[in-house]
């Protein structure tokens, strides 16, 4: 069995990770919903996005291809009171929310909001490529869905050559940046036996693997197609 990895607007079933969460002590993670809407709709020297009276959004870069790539599900349950609810969420897809979160962890990553806040910031950098990772090796088919995550772009050159530049960056090489917070993410301060660390080295060769699938072939971060 896989473990039910909480994302903003998903809920992925990973395999193949059980083990490692187990020995780390890694705590269950909540689904996560966040309003977020596309930047150009936010209000001005202002983050937010207005949605209704008393209801913003936080602005997003590649909102817009996020709504696009994007579709409708059926949530259902109980509210506090016990009173059954139902309602039909807009949900992101998986290349799109990659795209989203390859641009939360370079902010995170390179701390722009200044050192105050720089051990959230890493904390966070952590969890976005955790979240990153564990939705690329949920995929069934790699290359459909690096297909479809360079399409994504196809109205927007200057973001895709921005995005595919943190993913270069990030995740090229063992020795990337996102890589070694993946692996921080993995480790979480526990102290580490040489089972521990065989089994650690061996998950990160299989993530490094997994990301480095998705990396563009061409010279211009866009792909040879």
């Amino acid at each position: 069995m896989g473990n039910f990895i909480g994302i903003p607007g998903s809920l992925l079933l990973v395999g193949g990770t059980s083990s490692l969460k187990s020995r780390f002590r890694i705590q269950p993670e909540m689904m996560r919903i966040e309003f977020m809407a596309p930047e150009e709709f936010k209000r001005r020297g202002n983050i937010r996005v207005d949605v209704q009276q008393e209801v913003h959004a936080r602005a997003c870069t590649g909102g817009s291809i996020a709504l696009t790539e994007s579709s409708l599900h059926v949530l259902s349950g109980k509210l506090p009171d016990a009173l059954q609810f139902t309602a039909s969420i807009r949900v992101t897809k998986p290349h799109a929310l990659v795209m989203l979160k390859l641009l939360a962890l370079d902010d995170r990553y390179r701390n722009i909001r200044g050192p105050e806040e720089a051990r959230h910031d890493r904390e966070e950098a952590r969890t976005h490529a955790a979240d990153i990772v564990a939705i690329v090796s949920a995929q069934f088919d790699l290359e459909q869905f690096k297909a479809d995550f360079e399409r994504q772009f196809h109205l927007d050159a200057a973001l895709a050559l921005r995005v595919f530049r943190i993913l270069g960056s990030y995740f090229r090489e063992t020795t990337s940046p996102g890589i070694l917070v993946y692996e921080e993410s993995i480790v979480a301060d526990q102290p580490l036996d040489r089972d521990a660390r065989r089994e650690i080295s061996a998950e990160i060769a299989r993530a490094h693997s997994v990301m480095k699938a998705l990396l563009p072939e061409g010279p211009t971060g866009l792909g040879a197609r």
